[in-house]
């Protein structure tokens, strides 16, 4: 019988879904699927700068350093 590791992260839900969001715009914009080996190319490839720059923050590797929705939302809005 295989045991299964969990391991305990601490990455609140809002963040993660934040880094979802960021993959999501991207696959809508280039309309492919995402692949996390072409990421850096695929995400160089939305031709919108703003929406480009939206993406990048919300991919960062460091949650805490990813924008919230409401930023998000503000910055959409304000386009």
């Amino acid at each position: 019988m295989v045991k299964l590791l969990v391991i305990n992260i601490r990455i609140p839900c809002q963040q993660m879904d934040v880094y979802s969001y960021g993959i999501l715009l991207c696959e809508m914009c280039i309309q492919k699927l995402p692949d996390p080996k072409e990421r850096k190319q695929q995400v160089s490839a939305v031709s919108d700068k703003s929406l480009r720059g939206i993406i990048k923050r919300c991919i960062k590797r460091q949650p805490e350093t990813r924008p919230t929705m409401e930023q998000i939302i503000d910055r959409l809005d304000s386009q």
